[in-house]
């Protein structure tokens, strides 16, 4: 069969602004893959053990113990159970006039459909819990959709604190940039850009890594470059005073940068924009 689970329909009232009507536990074999299926409602995954993948709109992506994957009404999607290490989920099907509200304030979207989650005692007690009250019938799924959301309250909270994170941090590297642009470029070093900030390089560097995907040093290295770029194409200054203005004090090393980061040398570049010109 490939794996192994049980699925509890929820007996709700109608008109429920936020409802649970379907939860399962599924532990699956190696390799185990769903078929293709278009969900009418919102489903989200957590997953316990193991790992798999998650396929929607023509994306992989690999998803592990501690993280989960939402799934979107009118999404064509299908998953698979990795071959060594087969993944085990609690999963809860949702719907109702908050569904949208919930989803968002989880930080969840269609370019954002995985997610991870603290796998505690707590959580775990909680979807457990949810899974097994969504067979209660006398509850009409409040039981179900109250562990349901304290859940998805975890999830929330934990966007929220990293949400407050990112703008931090974004905030700073954009001081950090602008410093960049309007300082004159022979005078200025990565502890500058930190002192200006009013952060260590410790930290600049983490969020430029963060952020950026590079290093404060590296961006502040091609921001010399591309200047020294603009200005062999629009000045007529010799090459040795194009480096020391943008930064370079040795003419030779400049030489090198450029040659390496645009397979150029800063001669052939101006004489091409010449050309062109």
């Amino acid at each position: 069969m490939g794996y192994s689970g049980e699925r509890h329909y929820v007996n709700k009232e109608i008109g429920q602004s936020l409802s649970v009507v379907l939860s399962g536990l599924t532990k699956c074999e190696a390799g185990h893959r769903t078929a293709p299926t278009i969900h009418r409602v919102y489903s989200i995954h957590f997953v316990l053990e193991g790992k798999g993948t998650y396929y929607v709109n023509g994306k992989a992506y690999p998803v592990e113990r501690g993280q989960g994957f939402i799934i979107f009404p009118n999404h064509t999607v299908y998953y698979q159970a990795d071959e060594k290490e087969p993944w085990e989920y609690i999963y809860a099907d949702f719907c109702g006039i908050d569904d949208k509200n919930i989803v968002y304030y989880a930080g969840l979207d269609e370019e954002n459909v995985v997610f991870s989650f603290e796998i505690s005692d707590e959580i775990q007690k909680n979807l457990y819990a949810m899974y097994n009250a969504c067979s209660n019938t006398k509850a009409y799924g409040y039981e179900a959709t109250g562990y349901f959301l304290v859940v998805m309250s975890k999830l929330i909270e934990s966007h929220s604190v990293h949400t407050k994170a990112k703008y931090i941090s974004e905030h700073y590297i954009r001081r950090a940039v602008l410093y960049v642009e309007s300082s004159d470029l022979q005078d200025i070093s990565v502890t500058d850009m930190a002192k200006y900030v009013g952060i260590d390089r410790t930290y600049l560097y983490k969020i430029f890594k963060e952020c950026l995907g590079t290093t404060p040093q590296k961006y502040l290295t091609e921001y010399r470059l591309e200047r020294a770029k603009y200005m062999l194409q629009y000045t007529d200054l010799a090459i040795g005073e194009i480096a020391m203005e943008a930064g370079f004090y040795d003419s030779s090393h400049f030489v090198k940068r450029f040659i390496k980061r645009y397979d150029i040398s800063p001669l052939k570049y101006r004489e091409r924009c010449i050309r062109n010109s």
